[in-house]
């Protein structure tokens, strides 16, 4: 890969976690946060998903571990949300994992960046019909959530939340997308940027109209868009080794490192 070095790989970690916790809290009344000496809590008001509540960029002694856990339990028990710890490879201390023995993994996801020196060699699938991508309106944002939540089997609970959200990244500078096939929105994807990092979040299909280029198809938008935007670095997160990290591989982007989301057992 010609994006990213080894020697780099700490330098470009440093610079997704930092564009990354600014692009939460771009726009939106539901973002919190609580940084300390060694740690960051930050999460969403009303939106119940342990992954958007979190314990990041951690750098912490050993015996500050049980102070960080309780800290991040008061904060998060306080509004009624479920929370995590992320773990990268630069987490320290490195064996944190091993130290949070009341955790579960919630999920692994592979962090992928985008090389614009590789060629796609993606051809999507012949779909009957009709497909294409455009750019929606910020007054067209819910339907955008509408295709998000189904796709993802969310719960009607988190639409307030993620409209929010979503609302604040477009109006920071962030584009969202639909695939349309005869008509009918099958897929959705968002390019938000902060700090000169582009990141791609909620692409997602339909699971009628999986594995028929869909995905492809607005993928291959949001690259277009942001080379014409002025390029720079284009990012995304993907469950480590699904289907879907292989697709993405063939349009361009490579892992370069992967993080872990654990869970508390026994806290709320």
């Amino acid at each position: 890969m010609t994006v990213v070095t080894d020697g780099g790989l700490r330098g470009l970690h440093d610079t997704l976690e930092s564009a990354y916790l600014a692009l939460l809290a771009q726009g939106s009344a539901r973002h919190f946060e609580r940084r300390r000496d060694g740690y960051t809590l930050v999460g969403f008001a009303g939106l119940a998903s342990p992954s958007m509540n979190r314990v990041a960029s951690i750098d912490v002694p050993p015996a500050r571990i049980g102070e960080m856990v309780e800290d991040a339990h008061d904060l998060f028990r306080e509004r009624g949300l479920p929370w995590c710890v992320h773990v990268t490879p630069f987490t320290r201390p490195s064996d944190l994992e091993s130290r949070l023995g009341r955790f579960r993994l919630l999920s692994e996801l592979s962090v992928m960046v985008h090389d614009p020196a590789m060629q796609p060699r993606a051809r999507p699938r012949a779909a009957p019909g009709d497909l294409r991508v455009r750019e929606l309106e910020a007054r067209e944002l819910p339907l955008f959530l509408n295709v998000t939540l189904e796709t993802f089997g969310m719960s009607r609970g988190f639409f307030p939340g993620l409209l929010d959200i979503t609302a604040g990244w477009v109006e920071s500078g962030g584009r969202a997308y639909v695939a349309e096939l005869d008509g009918e929105v099958v897929g959705c994807g968002l390019l938000s940027r902060s700090e000169d990092v582009g990141g791609v979040y909620n692409m997602g299909t339909k699971p009628s109209a999986r594995r028929r280029g869909v995905a492809t198809a607005i993928l291959r938008r949001i690259i277009r868009d942001q080379e014409e935007s002025g390029g720079g670095l284009l990012t995304l997160q993907v469950t480590r080794d699904a289907y879907a990290e292989a697709l993405y591989r063939s349009l361009g982007f490579e892992r370069a490192y992967s993080w872990r989301l654990l869970a508390p057992r026994t806290y709320h």
